[in-house]
């Protein structure tokens, strides 16, 4: 990862991770979770070329992480943690993550 923004995003991604789950974001960062979904301008545009091309279909768990990503991001700017339906999807998905790896 050699994009400032890319780590900008992963680094605050985790941060808003802790404020919903500090057990879950240790686990998730030390699986490097989203460092392997960074998002920056790079690859929001790569993304986009491929999904001009290919449709969503094939996209449909990066465009999700992505999505995640940066509402953890948004979170951890703002300090406060979200509703509790909202938390629950992001640690069903995060978990969904961990089990991957």
């Amino acid at each position: 990862m050699n994009c400032p923004d890319a780590l900008w995003n992963v680094i605050h991604a985790y941060k808003g991770l802790r404020i919903i789950n500090r057990r879950l974001a240790a686990e998730a960062e030390l699986k490097l979770v989203f460092d392997r979904y960074q998002l920056c301008k790079h690859v929001l545009t790569l993304l986009g070329i491929l999904l001009l091309k290919y449709g969503t279909e094939p996209y449909k768990k990066h465009i999700k992480v992505l999505s995640i990503n940066a509402l953890l991001s948004i979170i951890s700017e703002i300090g406060k943690k979200p509703l509790t339906n909202v938390s629950k999807i992001i640690e069903k998905i995060v978990r969904e993550l961990l089990e991957e790896s």
